[in-house]
């Protein structure tokens, strides 16, 4: 298909809520609740099959407060095309095509290519562009696109975004312990050229820092390369925590497939602001807690049994979203310091019991979200039963 800034015609934002859903066969939904928001918020995410499009395809539909925010494609193949832009190409090369057609984007955290001119969304996944959405002009600002594109502060749900283009510090503020409050993805000057030095020293040729450079390193090393070039960047990666540079260090690290990283630091700081409300506090323990994301590995079980225990407001929304993806790294769920997960807190918060219902078990993890879904429905009803 060729697709524009607007979706195809039978998913009209102009029409009602009733007939969109309409137009997806073999449609499930879920209800989610962002109950650590203030307010609380809800999402009612819809999923079916577009059967008018030739192959059919995986489509979500999503109701904020009511509205039909967003509409998506959940599956591009071959030969769609955004404005005849082939949708398959690399990333990097579709967003240089992109630039030809003078069509503005943002790249966000790697993993989103937003054209807030356009209204439209794409996610990439393993190099490629998987999706395609579009946002409702009637619902979104301007003003809310452009944050989505370039974001001034994280929040904590999976719309979280990974750029944020202000200044590489911010000044401390009062709190327990007087410390140095950071913009923890403000580019800093001097990084990539030090990592671009460290890098040369084992790769020669290495291309020089930009977009998709750290693909194009992977792509021209060889494992024992790779190993190298991590050894060098990892006293980085850990120096402080409040120099914006250190977390910068740590994802370039990650990017070239580091998995062993020291999260100490990490975990100090979510301790220090566990129960902070100050909102630059927030953004930076938000960022900084994706990073356990990427290094879940055995010599960082004990660093991450102590983030678990953490019982502090600020860290929930981040340490649910870690258990559902450390959930699936088999060594996690049957380590003996995490079997008492499964009677925790966590156990019993629709967004985490699924994935909490998995520790303890060997072997392999098959991820049904029908029964994930049912678990969600049976918590919220007993919640919503105690509260009566």
């Amino acid at each position: 298909m060729r697709f524009e800034s607007s979706p195809p015609p039978q998913f009209s934002f102009s029409q009602d809520a009733h007939a969109l859903l309409g137009n997806l066969s073999n449609r499930t939904f879920r209800e989610i609740t962002l109950k650590f928001r203030t307010p609380e918020e809800s999402i009612v995410r819809h999923v079916g099959q577009a059967e008018f499009i030739d192959p059919a395809r995986l489509t979500t539909i999503e109701e904020l407060d009511g509205v039909i925010a967003e509409i998506g494609i959940q599956k591009v193949v071959n030969p769609d095309s955004f404005y005849d832009i082939p949708l398959k190409l690399a990333p990097q090369e579709f967003c240089a095509e992109l630039e030809k057609a003078s069509i503005p984007f943002s790249i966000v955290d790697d993993d989103r290519i937003i054209l807030y001119e356009h209204w439209t969304k794409f996610f990439i996944e393993d190099e490629e562009i998987v999706n395609i959405s579009w946002l409702n002009r009637d619902y979104y600002s301007d003003l809310d696109v452009i944050e989505m594109a370039f974001p001034s502060a994280t929040d904590s749900s999976e719309y979280r975004a990974n750029y944020n283009p202000g200044a590489s510090s911010r000044p401390s503020v009062t709190q327990a312990t007087q410390k140095t409050i950071v913009d923890p993805v403000a580019p800093v000057a001097g990084v990539s050229e030090k990592a671009w030095d460290l890098t040369k020293q084992v790769l020669p040729d290495a291309p020089a820092p930009g977009m998709g450079w750290d693909r194009e390193i992977l792509r021209r090393s060889t494992p024992e390369q790779l190993n190298r070039i991590i050894e060098l960047l990892r006293p980085l990666t850990t120096a402080s925590f409040e120099d914006p540079a250190t977390r910068q260090f740590f994802a370039i690290a990650t990017n070239l497939g580091a998995t062993d990283l020291d999260i100490t630091p990490i975990i100090d700081e979510a301790e220090r602001y566990q129960e902070s409300t100050d909102p630059v506090a927030l953004e930076m323990i938000d960022n900084d807690q994706v990073l356990l994301f990427d290094v879940i590995c055995p010599s960082n079980f004990a660093q991450l049994n102590r983030y678990l225990r953490l019982d502090g407001t600020a860290l929930l929304d981040n340490q649910i979203e870690f258990l559902r993806k450390a959930a699936r790294n088999t060594q996690f769920r049957t380590a003996p310091q995490f079997q008492w997960l499964s009677s925790s807190r966590f156990a019993t918060i629709p967004e985490s019991a699924y994935a909490i219902s998995f520790i303890g078990q060997a072997g392999r993890i098959l991820w049904d979200s029908a029964e994930e879904e049912d678990l969600i429905e049976t918590l919220e009803a007993e919640r919503k039963r105690r509260l009566n």
